[in-house]
């Protein structure tokens, strides 16, 4: 993930979309992650550092990275200040709404999620950008 984050270009709407995208397929969309998941939900309480372990590994680095660009873009101008600087899960939230709809509906009730995930990163964008003039 480090490696495909140092690789972003363009504005910091940009980069947020592109990360959320990465991110959206190496947790969402990756099963093996989904899995992971499952069993923190279900066994994390006996296994804390099963829990520590997914965090560290997925939900932190994406985290910080959101962090460092939406406060880029607040520095530049292109951001207005808001909540999602001292809270970027919001810009993440539906990446794990997808996961965990798989998670419980897999076949039954099938969903769209790289859409889902591109309707709210636009959402989000729009909000952000809304005030400095410029659109998403």
């Amino acid at each position: 993930m480090s490696t495909a984050i140092g690789s972003l270009r363009g504005s910091c709407a940009d980069r947020i979309r592109d990360l959320l995208l990465i991110a959206y397929e190496n947790t969402a969309n990756n099963r093996k992650t989904r899995e992971l998941l499952r069993l923190s939900i279900a066994e994390g309480t006996r296994f804390p550092e099963m829990v520590d372990c997914l965090h560290e590994q997925f939900i932190a680095p994406t985290l910080a990275a959101l962090t460092a660009l939406v406060e880029q873009g607040v520095t530049s101008g292109e951001f207005i200040l808001d909540a999602a600087v001292d809270m970027p899960d919001v810009l993440a939230s539906s990446i794990f709404q997808v996961a965990l709809w798989r998670l419980m509906f897999a076949d039954q009730k099938p969903i769209d999620g790289r859409a889902l995930t591109e309707a709210h990163i636009d959402l989000v964008m729009k909000g952000a950008l809304q005030h400095s003039g410029r659109a998403a």
